[in-house]
């Protein structure tokens, strides 16, 4: 197994924490879904807690469906955040950003900008938005980013299509 030191170094998305809080944008990525499961292997991998946030039920079931079954090889351990499991997980999902404390990384699955934008910021140390490379996708992501800007929120952009 690969030290934490090395996927520190190795990886992009958790190269560093830092002391103040930042907001990435994974654009232009053409299956949502399997880049956040990959997403959430790399912090499972390093041992790190996050919490993932949707818009509705529906999303995050569905989600929770594709974490059992996006690779064979792995499984990563997760639990919706009112399940009993939860307290034990460092991988939680949920459809309310309240019920989600205590993360590294909050991983945004929603199709607008949570509406406390300004506060998620300061209450996590890195939040991940991922915008799909097609519409209604991409348009919902540029009114998150405008949303972001408006905030005075400085982002960090991932081209994830470059990659």
């Amino acid at each position: 197994m690969k030290s934490k030191k090395y996927f520190l170094q190795r990886n992009f998305l958790f190269a560093k924490i830092p002391a103040m809080s930042e907001l990435s944008i994974h654009t232009n990525v053409t299956q949502p879904m399997l880049h956040a499961c990959k997403v959430l292997n790399k912090a499972h991998q390093i041992g790190m807690r996050v919490a993932v946030l949707f818009d509705n039920e529906i999303a995050m079931d569905t989600f929770d469906r594709t974490l059992w079954t996006f690779n064979d090889a792995c499984f990563i351990p997760h639990a919706t955040v009112d399940s009993p499991g939860a307290k034990r997980s460092k991988i939680l999902l949920s459809t309310h950003v309240e019920k989600l404390v205590g993360a590294e990384i909050l991983l945004l699955m929603c199709t607008t900008a949570p509406h406390n934008i300004d506060q998620l910021y300061n209450d996590f140390p890195k939040i991940i938005d991922i915008v799909g490379a097609n519409d209604p996708f991409l348009t919902e992501g540029r009114k998150r980013f405008v949303v972001y800007r408006k905030a005075g929120i400085t982002t960090v952009i991932h081209n994830i299509a470059n990659r």
